[in-house]
């Protein structure tokens, strides 16, 4: 259960220093001829050079500026849709870690999409986060290319649900496969039943579809692969 719901995160996304020195300018003091000591009767009056003002030079502030800091690949992360799909700048900063022997899905990072083996049913997912989707070449076989962060789901699948209630993603299903399945006190919407057969069915309303195994039509679709030892019945 901990790889597919890890499977379904991955699917679902001068300051200007003023610094002025504290410089005390003296006052300057300025001795009059006139600051003398009065004569006595037997002295004769000596006069006292007046003492040259030195004028103190204003002090200029200082202005300190900090340059604007790099911007960060997080932070560049919004403009991955503009991007090149084979730009230099890392939109994935933060990769999922090595997995352990029992996940049934394996992830290959580039700079702007994802490349996700669904090891279950051995199917390839593109995720990519740029307008257009990447040329991926010729080396395997994928059916499913998956503009990211996702944002509204179809579960034909309904053992799906729980997952995406986990995920707070219950208020952005659109189709179910089955609509007497749907118990999440979380959702504020019911969603509409997933019909192949209803000329109507608008596939706009969702960015991907979970289905139980292989969608061989759908190029929006994904397997999810839950046999009945990845239940929570076979785990428990």
């Amino acid at each position: 259960m901990k790889s597919i719901y890890l499977l379904l995160v991955l699917l679902v996304s001068i300051c200007v220093v003023f610094a002025q020195e504290s410089i005390t300018v003296p006052e300057a003091t300025a001795t009059t001829p006139e600051a003398t000591a009065a004569p006595s009767v037997a002295e004769t009056p000596v006069a006292t050079p007046p003492v040259a003002t030195t004028e103190t030079p204003a002090v200029v502030p200082t202005t300190t500026t900090t340059a604007p800091a790099t911007t960060s690949v997080a932070a560049a992360a919004g403009d991955c849709l503009s991007a090149d799909t084979f730009s230099t700048t890392d939109f994935f900063p933060n990769k999922l870690g090595a997995l352990d022997a029992s996940a049934q899905f394996s992830v290959t990072y580039s700079n702007t999409y994802k490349l996700v083996h669904n090891l279950a049913l051995d199917e390839y997912y593109v995720l990519y986060c740029t307008r257009a989707q990447p040329d991926v070449g010729s080396t395997f076989q994928s059916k499913t290319f998956i503009q990211i962060p996702v944002r509204s789901f179809a579960a034909i699948d309904t053992r799906a649900l729980g997952y995406l209630d986990l995920l707070g993603q219950s208020n952005n299903i659109a189709y179910v496969g089955n609509v007497s399945n749907v118990t999440s006190p979380c959702s504020n919407k019911a969603p509409v039943l997933f019909d192949v057969n209803n000329a109507n069915l608008d596939r706009n309303l969702y960015d991907v579809a979970i289905y139980p195994g292989s969608a061989n039509n759908d190029p929006k679709g994904v397997g999810l692969g839950v046999n009945y030892a990845a239940s929570p019945l076979g785990v428990s």
